[in-house]
């Protein structure tokens, strides 16, 4: 159980970092709303991807661990 709590922990951590980031940026872009049309699309897919391979390596151990304890 220990797995993947520490992964979402991790990653919303991760995601709250970058959100910060981000709004230091948005603040010194002057608050244009091109900027944030453009940039934080592509920001959201470089979080979610990994986040995507995370679960799946997440999913993979549960099923490892639930065999051996069969």
């Amino acid at each position: 159980m220990l797995i993947p709590l520490l992964s979402i922990e991790t990653a919303l951590l991760v995601s709250v970092l970058i959100l910060v980031l981000l709004f230091i940026l948005f603040l010194f872009s002057g608050g244009s709303p091109l900027f944030v049309f453009w940039v934080f699309p592509q920001v959201l897919q470089l979080i979610t991807s990994p986040l995507k391979d995370v679960n799946r390596q997440v999913g993979k151990a549960l099923s490892t661990s639930q065999e051996k304890s069969h």
